[in-house]
């Protein structure tokens, strides 16, 4: 019994060296397994920041989105001001202008009428050019017109075609200017 009980201790031994192999490497494995799960804890980790810093620049994103909307909304009313406003300034500018109605003008003022502005083309045509254009042509009458003349051009003025008789010309508010006579205003440029 004894031999036997030997054998069968050694036979233990053997298997008990190999179970603690095969611990050892079960350990090891576990180790691995739990380092892998401290990576992916880890990753998840990042993962669930990167997605709350996208969320949170989407949320920035719909913000400045509606704030670009209402800014739009904003200029879009503030420029619809601004145009009623230039309008008015060159309402009040053309107000200047003022003579008889031309049906009514009689023969023998016919001649001296100066200004005539066509207040349809004027609705279409820019404020600035409105204005650029009715300095160019004060600028020009002034030096081609006596004080006198230009006194009576001021109280005569129309709110129909601007022509200027003095010169033999015809000045459009498209821009354009027709000449009466042989004269060319060529160095002058076309709005």
């Amino acid at each position: 019994m004894s031999a036997s009980n030997l054998q069968i201790a050694e036979k233990a031994g053997v298997i008990l060296r190999q179970l603690v192999s095969d611990i050892q490497k079960t350990a090891e494995l576990v180790q691995e397994i739990s380092a892998s799960c401290n990576e992916q804890h880890t990753g998840a980790g990042h993962i669930n920041k990167a997605v709350q810093q996208l969320d949170l620049v989407i949320q920035q994103n719909a913000q400045a989105a509606e704030e670009l909307s209402a800014t739009a909304e904003e200029l879009s009313f503030i420029a619809n001001d601004t145009a009623n406003i230039q309008t008015r300034k060159l309402q009040d500018a053309i107000a200047f202008f003022k003579i008889k109605n031309p049906d009514s003008v009689s023969e023998e003022h016919a001649g001296n009428e100066i200004f005539r502005i066509n207040k349809d083309k004027l609705k279409d045509m820019p404020f600035e050019k409105i204005r650029m254009l009715l300095e160019e042509t004060f600028l020009e009458l002034s030096g081609s017109m006596s004080k006198e003349k230009q006194m009576k051009s001021e109280s005569d003025l129309d709110d129909h075609e601007l022509s200027d008789k003095s010169e033999g010309r015809q000045i459009k508010m498209d821009g354009t200017s027709k000449e009466k006579d042989e004269n060319s205003d060529s160095e002058f440029e076309e709005y």
